[in-house]
């Protein structure tokens, strides 16, 4: 099981793998994330954890930085899953293609991190 986090944005985007397929599952506030992903590591027996890095967007390192406060309070919370970094450019963009003309963007982040879990799968 796998599962994978769109940390970029405001809110964080998650999304979950079963049989090589990725479902959007929630987006979290950050403080909410970080109190339920043990939970939802044992609950969903996941093995993996999929961190997107904007690789070619990043403004003066700022992105670098964040990315890297985020991968060390992952590990602490949850230092028995295996973490994996899969460039996540352009993802918030297509999740904005595919959502259309809808009126809300909630299920944006979500939508972002089943499209780059996806990605990550069809390498593996």
């Amino acid at each position: 099981m796998y599962l994978w986090i769109d940390y970029w944005t405001r809110n964080i985007g998650v999304a979950i793998a079963e049989i090589g397929i990725a479902i959007p599952h929630a987006v979290y506030e950050h403080e909410e994330f970080f109190a339920e992903l043990p939970e939802l590591v044992k609950k969903r027996k996941i093995k993996t954890i999929v961190v997107g890095e904007a690789i070619g967007y990043d403004a003066y390192g700022k992105q670098k930085k964040t990315f890297q406060k985020a991968i060390d309070r992952i590990k602490k919370t949850v230092p028995w899953v295996q973490i994996e970094i899969q460039d996540e450019d352009l993802t918030t963009f297509e999740a904005q293609e595919s959502l259309g003309k809808l009126e809300s963007d909630e299920h944006l982040d979500d939508i972002a991190a089943s499209i780059i879990l996806q990605r990550y799968l069809d390498k593996q």
